[in-house]
Parts: C-alpha cells; structure tokens; sequence
C-alpha cells in the first residue's frame, strides 16, 4: 500500500507535490497545474533533491508530465513533454550538490545537448553519461520521452573503477551495448519502480552490475580497436620505409604522431 504526503517546497503552491511511498521506495508526482507553470515545477524538483532551470518555449502552454523515483540512493526521471529546454549552472549545482553522474536514455524525439565539450545530438535511442556537477543545458525541439538514472559518484565507483572519465560518452542506439542498458533502464522505470508488491532493492544491484560491465566492457573494445589500427599503421609505414637507411624509431612516431 502506498503512504501518500502532500509536499511543499520552499515558496511552492499547496499540495504542488505528492511524495509517495511504497516497498522501500519514494516517488515523487507533479500535478498538472504545477507541470504547467515553470516556477512551481522548478520549487517541485528542488523539493525532490534535483535542481534544474527551465526555459520554455514562450509561444506555446508548458506540458511536461515527470517523475521521480528515490530507491536507495538512486533516482529515476521519467520526463516526455513538449519543447523545452532545461540547463544546470551553478546555481543549481550549488543547491543539490551535483554528486552524481547522470544516465541519460532517450526514448522517443531529439535532444541537443550543449556544455563545455560542445554540442550533441542526442537521437531516439541514444544514452548519454553527464556529471552533475558540469554546467549543460538540454533543448528538446520536439515531443520528446526519455528515462534518466541519477547515480551518486561513490555508488558509481564502487561499480565502474574511474567513473567519472566516462562523462561524456555518448553511445549510438546502433550499438548493441546502448540497446540494452536503454532496455534495461525503461523497464526498470516502467515495470520494476511501478511494482507495488516487491521492493526494488535487488533490481536496483542487477541494473547497477548491469550498467557497469556494459560501460566497461564497451571502453574495453574501443581500446582493443585502437590498439588493432595503430599497429596496422606502424607496420603500412615500416613496410613503406624498409628502403630508408635512416628508419630509426624515432623518425617513425612523429609521422604517426605517437610518443616514446
């Protein structure tokens, strides 16, 4: 059976957030007269532990329908919608702290991410790693649906050794390793977390264990990749030089720009 509160943030409408909980997870739902109107939304996701501006199209009504679920230390967004863009600063890092890595699955429409490594299209299917305590914004010029898992660094790293140097991967939904962490991720947020007769806890472990050897396994064959094609390289160059009198190491790495 679900406990249900009426929530309010600091400055926030009466009754703008219903926290729920259930088998050893909170839930955290915004009203529609709350979803439609910025600054209570905002206060609503303070309220929740996550600090986001937001920037919505002027021209048309806000209509965001979002979710977020705490179980353990992890927190579930499920967010779809219509245009908007959404940004973190300082400001906000500042308020929740920004410990966490984000994992981002888009399930339906387009995303354009821009930060300080630049600008990215985020296509249906594609995931994407952000850190929380990196300033970035997220425009959605379209409906868009998409889950996000908010993972606090020391749970990630206990998971994945260096973390925190996967900030940025962006993976293509060609590649098998994002179909399934984005399987993963949807059920776990449309089947496990709406799963009133059992707690979340174990799933929560799989889907951790499942996260981590997929990222790891994945950086594992790029590396394998790279290593394969620059000795392909060296050995094309050696071959073309075997005339030269004067091939000597050191004048075979700066043409293949590589470091002795």
């Amino acid at each position: 059976m679900a406990i249900i509160d009426e929530v309010e943030g600091e400055g926030a409408h009466p009754s703008s957030v219903i926290k729920s909980r259930e088998n050893g997870s909170t839930k955290y739902g915004f009203s529609r007269d709350q979803s439609s109107n910025p600054d209570r939304l905002r206060q609503g996701l303070s309220t929740a532990g996550l600090a986001l501006n937001l920037h919505p199209d002027r021209s048309t009504r806000l209509n965001v329908q979002m979710a977020i679920r705490l179980a353990e230390t992890l927190k579930t967004v499920t967010v779809s919608g219509d245009p908007i863009g959404i940004s973190r600063g300082p400001r906000e890092i500042s308020s929740d702290g920004g410990a966490f890595l984000g994992v981002l699955f888009q399930k339906a429409g387009r995303t354009v991410r821009t930060s300080l490594q630049g600008q990215a299209i985020i296509n249906p299917g594609d995931l994407l790693i952000w850190h929380g305590r990196h300033s970035l914004r997220f425009d959605m010029p379209e409906y868009y649906q998409k889950v996000c898992l908010l993972v606090p660094l020391n749970t990630f790293e206990g998971i994945l050794p260096r973390a925190e140097s996967y900030v940025g991967l962006h993976l293509s939904r060609q590649l098998n390793v994002c179909r399934l962490i984005g399987g993963c991720m949807a059920a776990f947020a449309d089947h496990v977390l709406t799963n009133d007769d059992e707690s979340p806890t174990s799933a929560i472990e799989v889907l951790l264990d499942i996260l981590g050897a997929a990222l790891l396994r994945h950086k594992e064959s790029d590396n394998i990749g790279s290593r394969t094609n620059l000795f392909q390289r060296v050995t094309n160059f050696i071959e073309k030089q075997l005339g030269d009198p004067e091939l000597s190491h050191r004048n075979t790495s700066s043409p293949l720009d590589i470091s002795i």
